[in-house]
Formats: structure tokens, C-alpha cells, sequence
């Protein structure tokens, strides 16, 4: 059996540089609409009705993005959440099978490698729902219990 685990160091890069991402287009949609909002105000000051109705239609619009925005970053937080609990269940279990295989109990390190198994397909599943598939796994680890 053999298994490609991500390192924990090129996944936490992947996911900051993702957070990064996300935030700066984040700021930018805030921007965005506050210019809009700003500007619809200087249109007023200066008896300008139609173009406030114009920039406020615009910050409406861009209102939607911030909200998309932040209904994103939510998903986001919680998908990381999810890696990390993956990614520390496969600890354990890598953990439990060095230490099964270690003592001899060669039933218990099987159990432990299929749960790692099971980990590391679930951390590839959550690397991928972070939008990082493409992000290549470390060298594969061929391990025969």
C-alpha cells in the first residue's frame, strides 16, 4: 500500500498564499464600493441627483461582491478547520502505527496504516476543496505491514 502524503509545510504555504489571495480581492471589492458610496456623495454635494442614483447602483452592486466575499472567506476558515483536524487525525494514526508496528502488534499497525490511509485521502479532499489540487503531494511512502 502506498501513500502520498502532503507536507504539512507546503500545505500551510498553499493555504496562506490562498487566505492572501482571497483577502486582497476581499479588500478590494471593500474599496470598491466604498469609492462608490463616496463618490455618490460628492455627486450630491454638488446637485448631482443622477450621478449619486448611478454611484449608488454601483455600490449596491458591488455590495453583492463584498457578500460573496465574505460567504467565501466563511467556507474558507471552515475548510481549513477541517484540514487541520484531517491532517492531525493522520498524525495520530501514523503515530499509532510506528508504535503498533514498533511492538510487534502487527494487527494493530495494519488498522493504523488503513486509518492513515483513510486520513490522507481525506486531507487530499479538503487540499482540493481549497482550490490547491494543484499543488503537488510529497514523494509517496511505500509501506508493507
Amino acid at each position: 500500500m502506498t501513500i502520498n502524503p502532503y507536507s504539512n509545510s507546503a500545505i500551510r504555504d498553499s493555504v496562506l498564499q490562498q487566505a492572501q489571495t482571497q483577502l486582497q480581492g476581499a479588500h478590494a471589492d471593500v474599496k470598491t464600493r466604498n469609492d462608490h458610496v463616496h463618490a455618490a456623495k460628492q455627486d450630491l454635494a454638488t446637485g448631482d441627483v443622477e450621478g449619486a442614483q448611478q454611484e449608488r447602483q454601483a455600490a449596491q452592486a458591488a455590495q453583492q461582491n463584498v457578500l460573496a466575499d465574505r460567504n467565501a472567506l466563511n467556507d474558507f476558515r471552515q475548510n481549513v478547520g477541517n484540514l487541520r483536524g484531517d491532517i492531525s487525525q493522520r498524525r495520530e494514526d501514523f503515530q499509532t502505527f510506528k508504535s503498533d508496528l514498533q511492538s510487534g502488534d502487527l494487527a494493530g499497525a495494519k488498522a493504523a496504516f488503513q486509518a492513515a490511509h483513510q486520513d490522507e485521502k481525506s486531507v487530499i479532499s479538503d487540499v482540493q476543496g481549497l482550490g490547491l489540487s494543484g499543488q503537488p503531494p510529497a514523494t509517496p511512502v511505500n509501506v508493507t505491514a
